[in-house]
């Protein structure tokens, strides 16, 4: 019981505290015992998903909410008539709302899938960004979030041509139930030591390599959506890998 009171009163400042001992038995007590074990581990797993929706959120609504806020900007002083810049700022504002949508399934471990085309994600992005040099094979079509889905292929090729060199070299093709996607920029690639690093939150490649944040949503979101992913040192350059299981008609 003392053993009980202790870690309820750590979990009450939430600082985890490790399994009560179980008593040997099957009275009331090893079966508490056994009852707070398992909700000490569904707290911090609650508690994890809100920081890591909390962060994610945060890091990816920074750019299209800096774009509203220049659209209106632009709006109030007259640069641009109404008819022009009311459009846009629906359509910023749909895939703001995507993207939350997104994020939210993303960190409850919903299912929330829809049939995307990756191909044309791709290209819309390497028309963003110089630099960019593209080749597609296939559609690609899986399933999962679409803004999602673009806001992780617009992550990789940012940290690509950021952290990277250009140009960065993107390939997409399908292989047996599977659509695969290699990103390679021609920069000096990651320290041996941080790649196993790579893809988890405030871990980053370099010092000065920003938050470590748009990673982690890439491995977040392949692997929510039954995939997997991968980086290497391609000398030059860094590699990353990732395959998505295929949409079959």
């Amino acid at each position: 019981m003392r053993a009980l009171a202790l870690a309820a009163e750590a979990l009450s400042q939430e600082r985890f505290p490790e399994p009560v001992p179980l008593p040997s038995g099957t009275d009331e007590l090893a079966s508490l015992a056994r009852s707070f074990n398992r909700m000490v581990l569904a707290v911090r797993g609650f508690l994890e998903r809100e920081r890591t929706f909390t962060r994610h959120a945060a890091h990816e609504l920074r750019t299209p909410v800096a774009a509203l806020k220049g659209q209106v900007e632009a709006l109030e002083r007259g640069l641009f008539p109404p008819e022009r810049v009311l459009p846009r700022l629906k359509a910023q504002i749909a895939r703001l709302e995507a993207l939350l949508e997104g994020l939210l399934a993303l960190a409850r471990g919903e299912a929330l899938r829809e049939r995307v085309a990756l191909r044309p994600l791709l290209a819309d992005l390497a028309r963003e960004w110089p630099g960019v040099v593209l080749r597609l094979e296939g559609e690609g079509v899986v399933l999962g979030p679409r803004e999602l889905l673009f806001r992780a292929l617009a992550n990789l090729l940012e940290n690509a041509l950021v952290h990277g060199r250009p140009p960065v070299e993107v390939r997409l093709w399908e292989e047996a139930g599977w659509v695969a996607l290699e990103v390679r920029d021609h920069g000096p690639g990651v320290p041996p030591a941080l790649l196993a690093e790579l893809g988890t939150p405030f871990r980053k490649g370099a010092p000065s390599s920003g938050s470590g944040l748009g990673l982690a949503l890439v491995r977040r979101t392949i692997e929510a959506l039954g995939g997997e992913v991968g980086w290497e040192n391609a000398h030059p350059g860094l590699r990353v890998l990732l395959r998505l299981p295929k949409e079959e008609p």
